[in-house]
């Protein structure tokens, strides 16, 4: 048990190629995994990182190589974040296999992505229960793709604002939150082929202020209460059904 410390759990730094942190309970410290420019980093398989009140990872840096795979990350209501990208790049958060998933659940932010994540790749989690799932704050390069089921948010399954220069969002399901997604000046963001926005108790897609550059297209947006509003948007291209 890594527990109860004023500032990490767990901080790695430098190369860790071929080191694996697995099977941990690592709760109530401030961060409960820190990647500083760690490499080739395994935090995989079933880790517990619960109650860490400001981070359950928190990553930075150049992580190439390294991996968030399989762990069970719960904020136990008094976490900010439960993965935090702070220009974290070449890390993979989550598993193309569908069953080395994460499941994210009990923080404000579920993963909150900002600054340039190059190589940075977040596919098949489970962000449950959290105020919003996603949240991207003028993040670059990240690519959001494969099967996350973003669902049960207070407010949002997907947050975006600022330049997002070349982050795609693809194939994912926000599914019964306040609102599915909701773009806020987000610019040259690309959602994009099968996403599914559904069963949101407010909007599935809600759009506003300048979009230059943005793409929605091809998504599925059903049975929420209001299904797609861009009234308040210029700049972007987004599909009308």
């Amino acid at each position: 048990r890594f527990g109860a410390n004023s500032a990490f759990g767990v901080l790695a730094q430098g190369d860790c190629a071929g080191s694996t942190i697995a099977d941990n309970t690592i709760d109530a410290n401030v961060i409960g995994v820190g990647l500083f420019d760690a490499l080739g980093l395994a935090v995989n398989g079933g880790n517990r990182l619960l109650g860490n009140t400001a981070h359950g990872v928190y990553a930075i840096g150049n992580d190439a190589g390294s991996s968030v795979v399989g762990n069970a990350i719960n904020g136990s209501g008094v976490a900010s974040f439960g993965v935090f990208l702070d220009g974290a790049r070449g890390l993979m958060v989550g598993d193309i296999h569908a069953g080395d998933i994460n499941t994210i659940g009990g923080c404000a932010n579920g993963i909150y992505a900002r600054g340039v994540l190059t190589g940075t790749t977040v596919v098949n989690n489970v962000i449950s229960g959290n105020q919003s799932g996603i949240v991207l704050s003028a993040s670059t390069g990240l690519a959001v793709r494969g099967g996350n089921r973003s669902v049960g948010g207070s407010a949002f399954g997907l947050y975006a604002s600022g330049d997002c220069n070349g982050t795609t969002v693809e194939g994912n399901t926000f599914e019964g939150n306040s609102s599915g997604v909701v773009l806020d000046g987000a610019k040259r963001l690309n959602v994009l082929n099968a996403n599914r926005m559904v069963s949101n108790t407010s909007f599935g897609l809600f759009a506003k202020g300048l979009s230059t550059g943005t793409t929605v297209l091809g998504n599925t947006i059903s049975g929420n209460l209001i299904n797609i509003d861009t009234s308040a948007t210029s700049g972007g291209v987004f599909q009308t059904v």
